[in-house]
Formats: C-alpha cells, sequence, structure tokens
C-alpha cells in the first residue's frame, strides 16, 4: 500500500465562498473541524484515531501499521478570526510554555470549505504569548494571535509518523 500524498484540498468545490454557520455550540463547531481533519488525514493514508474530547493533550493520533511510530495532533475550530488560548500556567514568571501536540491544525469553519492551517510544533511555539493579567481563576493563559489560521493553508505534507 502506497500512502496518496498528491491529495489536494483543490479536489473540492466553493473554497472562498462564505458559510453561514448553523450552530454557535462549542461542542459540535469541535466536533466539525475535528471529523474534518481526521477524514482528511486517512485520505492521505494515514490510521486515524480519535481520542476521548474534552480530555487534555491530543485530539488525533496518527499511527504506522504495526504501531510503532505514533504521532499526536491538536484541533482548533474556529468560526471568527480570534485569538486561540492553548493553555494556562499558575505562574506568570516560569517556564516557556510547551504545546503538547507535534502538530496542530486550525480549521477555519467560516467558509463553504473549511481552511486549515497546518503546523508542526517547533514552528507554531515562538508564537505563543502569555497573558499580562491573570484570569478569573487566578491563571494566566496561552495566546496564539488570530492570524494563525490565516498562514500554512492546506499544508499536509508536514504531518510525517
Amino acid at each position: 500500500y502506497v500512502r496518496n500524498t498528491n491529495f489536494s484540498m483543490a479536489y473540492f468545490s466553493g473554497g472562498g465562498s462564505k458559510w453561514q454557520q448553523q450552530t454557535k455550540n462549542k461542542q459540535i463547531i469541535g466536533n466539525q473541524g475535528l471529523h474534518f481533519v481526521s477524514f482528511v488525514l486517512a485520505r492521505k493514508g494515514f490510521n486515524v484515531a480519535i481520542t476521548s474530547r474534552n480530555a487534555k493533550g491530543a485530539d488525533i493520533l496518527i499511527y504506522n501499521e504495526d504501531c510503532s511510530i505514533v504521532k499526536t495532533i491538536q484541533i482548533k475550530s474556529i468560526t471568527i478570526k480570534q485569538y486561540i488560548n492553548v493553555g494556562q500556567t499558575s505562574e506568570k514568571i516560569g517556564p516557556e510554555p510547551k504545546l503538547m501536540c507535534d502538530y496542530w491544525v486550525f480549521v477555519n469553519l467560516s467558509y463553504a470549505y473549511p481552511r486549515c492551517s497546518v503546523y508542526a510544533k517547533e514552528e507554531l511555539q515562538p508564537l505563543v504569548t502569555v497573558d499580562n493579567n491573570p484570569g478569573k481563576a487566578g491563571k494566566w493563559s496561552w495566546w496564539l494571535p488570530s492570524n494563525v489560521s490565516d498562514n500554512c493553508l492546506d499544508e499536509w505534507d508536514k504531518i510525517q509518523l
């Protein structure tokens, strides 16, 4: 079996037109992005496993045929441009935020066909900033700028086992 590395988002129609989201439910929006990314990865020949929702850590695991290599993927689904929360700490000064997953995919669902920005952890880490003030729970949040969903569009070949 040879993995199809030529799978392209151009396969689908309606790429640039705006889409009116049918729900504001964050769980459903998250599921849309999660299952869309799972579909794309499976079409590219990866074994894909979706993890438990609302648990800390990866949303998707991809692995080789004998499970000797596993990579983790975090999915962030958005419907509007906004800063993206990627974690919290109880200490403002301390270690830099550590992104847990090997890959991050930001799925912009405001278009007729979802736009996906694909990042390796190493290229995303330098973009993380911390709040100036702690939130209600007394924790500082780590954020990514809203433009992360505009860059690295459909760069699926970054994802490797």
